[in-house]
């Protein structure tokens, strides 16, 4: 039996969403189709349908967590999306458990091996994480935001993983 697109939950989804508006440069939109391009095939197959994915980002708007610049966001449209005030908000509460783990060398250090490729990579992330463990959550979510946009989107990929393995 098929869901009800208007009814589907993805939390692992709904997390992706938030930080990869979050991540994205906040004075752009972001267009369905780079949610479609960008969203990691994982997670890509639990939609049923894309309809499934226009109906969250839906419910998004409508909480208040994105807007839209122009028009009515539609599976397949080029209609434009911010995160606003409230969005970054609620993705402030998804990303304060990493925050916390980030005080914390050895779990820190097994979620990042767990979760991200490459050994070089692995090594920027930690010693990031060392450097910024000390301030303060405004601080670390600035400096984090400066270190994604230093290594480009793609990094969206593992902080979304990171903040669901250190909320587990």
């Amino acid at each position: 039996m098929s869901v009800d697109p208007k009814d589907y939950e993805n939390p692992e989804m709904e997390i992706w969403l938030l930080t990869y508006l979050y991540y994205h440069r906040r004075d752009q939109s972001v267009v369905s189709r780079d949610l479609i391009e960008d969203i990691p095939q994982s997670l890509l197959k639990t939609l049923p349908k894309q309809d499934h994915l226009h109906y969250m980002v839906t419910r998004f708007i409508r909480a208040g967590y994105f807007k839209e610049a122009i028009g009515t966001f539609r599976a397949g449209s080029n209609y434009h999306l911010f995160i606003t005030d409230k969005g970054i908000m609620e993705f402030r509460k998804q990303l304060s458990p990493l925050f916390q783990t980030c005080k914390d060398n050895q779990k820190l250090e097994k979620i990042i091996n767990e979760n991200v490729g490459s050994t070089e990579l692995k090594n920027t992330i930690i010693e990031f994480f060392e450097k910024n463990k000390n301030c303060n959550e405004d601080e670390f979510d600035s400096r984090l935001h400066e270190f994604t946009n230093f290594l480009g989107k793609e990094s969206v990929i593992w902080i979304f993983k990171l903040i669901l393995a250190s909320s587990r």
